[in-house]
């Protein structure tokens, strides 16, 4: 993420140029041969934007589509002290999981290591309870162990018989 506010900061520059020209280029083709080629720039300047967040993971408080979420599965997780706590997230809905990366607290991240070590232990999922809050209250447990379902048993299945040998014969 620390490349974003830089190619911002370009891209708004190159949007201001591009303005200025347009406004200045009412008749003079040069001016406007220079405003397409500054358009160019600031297209060029926000795909590389773009395209250095595509593998980032995003900051929980800059989530605006799925603040109401409820819980997720967390399906894996690094934890850098003092840094942040890196988050791969499976929300409901949502065919493929996504990035995340929560500010460093001590709290929660003793919550992950223990609920991370409890599913290994129970063969469960962690979930997050509510991933998106900013006011998440500081006593509640934010991570949590789920139980997977057990494999739904099929009644109508035709039986498999059973062949006894003697094996005296």
């Amino acid at each position: 993420m620390s490349e974003l506010p830089h190619f911002y900061v370009a891209f708004v520059v190159l949007a201001a140029v591009l303005g200025g020209l347009a406004i200045g280029a009412r008749r003079r083709l040069r001016l406007r041969l220079a405003a397409l080629g500054v358009t160019a720039l600031a297209l060029a300047a926000a795909y590389l934007g773009f395209s250095e967040l595509l593998s980032r993971p995003k900051p929980t408080r800059l989530e605006w589509l799925e603040r109401d979420t409820a819980s997720a599965t967390v399906l894996a997780a690094a934890i850098r002290e003092h840094e942040g706590i890196y988050l791969w997230l499976q929300l409901p809905e949502e065919p493929e999981p996504r990035g995340y990366v929560l500010p460093w607290n001590r709290q929660s991240a003793e919550e992950l290591q223990d609920a991370l070590r409890d599913s290994d232990r129970v063969n469960g999922n962690v979930e997050m309870r509510r991933p998106f809050d900013l006011d998440y209250p500081t006593g509640g447990r934010r991570f949590h162990v789920a139980l997977r379902p057990l494999p739904t048993k099929n009644l109508f299945r035709e039986r498999i018989p059973t062949y006894y040998y003697n094996q005296s014969e």
